[in-house]
């Protein structure tokens, strides 16, 4: 996914869980049965695992790229040098 967007995960599960989006520091509680919504809004460049915690499971895996080319929300994270969080950008 480009830099600066967002993407919305839906997910169910036969059993309670917990779902972890590394990298977007989000966890949220699955309830067995239940639609979980989740929003992951893409505010650094890397390559981040979703997964479930009870049993671990890799669920999938975001490829977070910036896209630089017209986009002036890389431009100016590459003008400065850094990620949404201060840590220098991969290129």
């Amino acid at each position: 996914m480009a830099l600066g967007r967002t993407v919305r995960l839906i997910v169910t599960s036969d059993h309670d869980d917990e779902l972890h989006a590394h990298g977007f520091e989000v966890e949220k509680e699955l309830k067995a049965g239940q639609l979980l919504t989740m929003d992951l809004a893409a505010t650094e460049a890397g390559t981040y695992e979703i997964e479930t915690h009870h049993p671990p499971l890799t669920l999938m895996r975001i490829v977070v790229r910036c896209h630089c080319r017209g986009s002036t929300v890389c431009q100016r994270l590459l003008g400065q040098g850094l990620g949404a969080r201060g840590r220098a950008l991969p290129l």
